[in-house]
């Protein structure tokens, strides 16, 4: 089990590589939106040492890596629940000024929504 200190340090690694790469990061978010591929657009953030099976890869860091998805792949690939995704959606509308970051971090994966 993690502790308070681990969680902390990933929380970090994340603001440190939305610190640097944000501007890519936007931009990611809003050439999915723009090309009309979703309304949802979702950054992926996961250990740089491990591989996912999901989105796009944009960025690969020293601590964290990013691939960019949407909620449709990940409601395709069950990682968001169908029943879930209406819900999902009105809680993004509601996150204006924002965007979301899925971060795959153990005991239990969670969506952040970082401001813009």
């Amino acid at each position: 089990m993690k502790t308070l200190e681990q969680d902390s340090e990933v929380l970090g690694a994340l603001e440190v590589e939305i610190k640097k790469n944000k501007k890519r990061f936007l931009q990611t978010v809003k050439t999915i939106q723009d090309e009309n591929v979703s309304n949802y657009p979702i950054l992926v953030a996961f250990p740089s040492f491990t591989n996912v099976d999901i989105g796009l890869p944009i960025n690969e860091g020293e601590t964290l890596s990013f691939n960019a998805t949407t909620l449709e792949e990940l409601a395709m690939k069950k990682v968001v629940k169908m029943e879930k995704v209406d819900e999902f959606r009105k809680l993004y509308k509601e996150k204006k000024d924002t965007f979301c970051i899925f971060l795959l971090e153990k005991p239990a994966p969670q969506f952040i929504f970082i401001p813009v």
